[in-house]
C-alpha cells in the first residue's frame, strides 16, 4: 500500500511515543480522488466509532489522537477500510511524462514547505525519481514527511493551505 511512500510521505504517518497518535497516511491519488478517497475512508472509520477529519490536503486524521492502547484497533480498523476499497494496493506505475510532472510538482511543494520554515532535505535527482515513479510509484521523497510527526493539527493544517497538495 502506499502507506510506505505516505511513510515517506502525504502524507502523514508518524509514530508517537505520547498517549497519541493523530496521524495516518493516506493513498496517493489524483487531488479530486484523493479527497473523495479521504471522505469514503473517512466515513468508514465513522462507521466503526472513530472521530476522524477530513484535511484540505485530501488526507485523514483521528480528531482527537488516537490513545496509545487503541493504537492496534485503529490500525486494525484502517486496514480493514483500506481493504474496502481497494486502497491496500500500492498504486499503479506512472508514465514517464506523469512521472516527470509529479516530480516538478513535488520540488515546488519544497520550496514552499521549506519557504515555511520546515527543514527539507534536497529531493532525489528527477532521474532517479522519475525512474522510481514509472516502476513502483514512489517518488522516493515527499516534502510533506519532513512537516508530519512533530506538528500540531493547526499547523498542519496551515502547510496544507499554503502548499497545497500536487
Amino acid at each position: 500500500m502506499l502507506a510506505s511512500i505516505a511513510a515517506t510521505a502525504v502524507l502523514l504517518a508518524a509514530c508517537s511515543t505520547g498517549n497519541n497518535d493523530n496521524t495516518q497516511a493516506q493513498p496517493a491519488l489524483t487531488k479530486g480522488s484523493r479527497y473523495e478517497a479521504a471522505e469514503k475512508m473517512a466515513g468508514c472509520m465513522r462507521g466503526l466509532g472513530w472521530d476522524i477529519t477530513v484535511d484540505p490536503d485530501g488526507g485523514w486524521r483521528s480528531t482527537n489522537g488516537i490513545p496509545v492502547a487503541q493504537k492496534d484497533q485503529y490500525e486494525k480498523d484502517t486496514a480493514g477500510c483500506e481493504t474496502k476499497f481497494g486502497y491496500d494496493k500500492p498504486p499503479p506505475p506512472l508514465t514517464q511524462e506523469q512521472a516527470e510532472a509529479r516530480y516538478d510538482a513535488l520540488v515546488a511543494v519544497g520550496k514552499c514547505v521549506k519557504g515555511l520554515g520546515y527543514d527539507t532535505p534536497p529531493p532525489p535527482s528527477k532521474q532517479k525519481s522519475v525512474e522510481s515513479m514509472v516502476s513502483s510509484g514512489d517518488p522516493l521523497w515527499d516534502p510533506y514527511q519532513f512537516v508530519a510527526g512533530s506538528n500540531s493539527s493547526a499547523e498542519l493544517d496551515k502547510v496544507f493551505t499554503k502548499c497545497p497538495q500536487p
